[in-house]
Formats: C-alpha cells, structure tokens, sequence
C-alpha cells in the first residue's frame, strides 16, 4: 500500500488504518441497500450517489468509534471534540493533557494525539511532562483496540509512504 496521509508534526503517537471497505463488501452493501430500497428504475448515477453515502457512513462510523468505542470506553476523562488543527487534522476528542484527532486521504486513516502544552499559548513544563507521561501510558490502550492497524514501513522520496499489517504476535 502507497501512499501518504497527514497528521500533526507534534503528535506524540500515531497509528493508520485502511478504513475503506474492499469493493466485494461495497458492493454487497449497495446491493442490500437496493434491495431494501426496492426501486429496480434505480438509474446509474443513482447508484453512484448510493455507493458514495454508504462510503461516508463507514467514514463517519470510523471517528464515531474513535470516539466512543475507544477513548469513551478507556478514559472517563475524555470528551467529544470537532475542530480543525490544519486543513486535514481533525481533532475528534479531549482532555486536560491532550488532545486525539484523525485525519484521512485516499482510504488511509491516521488516529494521533498531540499532548497539550498548559494551554493559552504559555508553555508549562509540568503540564507537558504529564501530559506526556500520561499520552505514553494511554496509547498503548488504544492500539490495542486496533489489532488490524497499519505500520509506516518507510517514505519515500517524493513524501509517499508504504504501509504494512501489524503482525500480531502470539496468535494461532
């Protein structure tokens, strides 16, 4: 797999995941759509317009589960987030000591975190050491949550990078 996705230059962790549906499985979920539908006029560009929803609702379901199945579901501490640190970095949840976004391009998700510096544009060492400390005891939570996730193999020249499957170990 090559190709590349933004995320923060500060983010402390990141993990990748393919996140769009091969296209058997796209196609059997337009299929049951139509079925349910029961239109058998359904023009193409209908179709189309059909394939591209159910597309964004597994897009939509992806930061949903960021944010409830996971951090929800590990950390109390966190709450829903919605803003835009770049143009491609959404930050999707928060707390005190940091701050959790995805970002996305051609298929390929990034899920970071970026450790808050004290807040109000002052830096304060002691809220950065913790809010490291605590992003470095958290993370390997989440990627646990994640075992189908992607590694960055290496990047090539051009910024394009490759990708593989993590390996899980200790599996039959």
């Amino acid at each position: 797999m090559g190709r590349s996705v933004s995320y923060p230059s500060d983010a402390r962790h990141v993990l990748y995941l393919s996140w769009v549906p091969d296209e058997e499985t796209l196609d059997e979920m337009l299929a049951d759509s139509l079925e349910a539908n029961d239109d058998p006029d359904l023009c193409r560009h209908d179709r189309q317009s059909w394939r591209d929803e159910l597309v964004q609702d597994e897009w939509d379901y992806v930061i949903e589960d960021f944010q409830s199945n996971v951090l929800g579901d590990l950390f109390e501490s966190i709450s829903d987030a919605d803003r835009w640190l770049d143009n491609e970095d959404h930050v999707v949840a928060e707390n005190g000591l940091a701050v959790f976004g995805i970002s996305e391009y051609a298929g390929l998700a990034a899920l970071w975190v970026v450790a808050k510096d004290g807040g109000d544009g002052w830096y304060d060492p002691n809220i950065s050491g913790l809010a490291r400390h605590w992003i470095d005891q958290a993370w390997p939570k989440i990627e646990a949550r994640y075992p189908s996730r992607l590694y960055k193999a290496g990047t090539f020249s051009n910024g394009e990078s490759v990708y593989r499957q993590v390996e899980r170990i200790g599996t039959c």
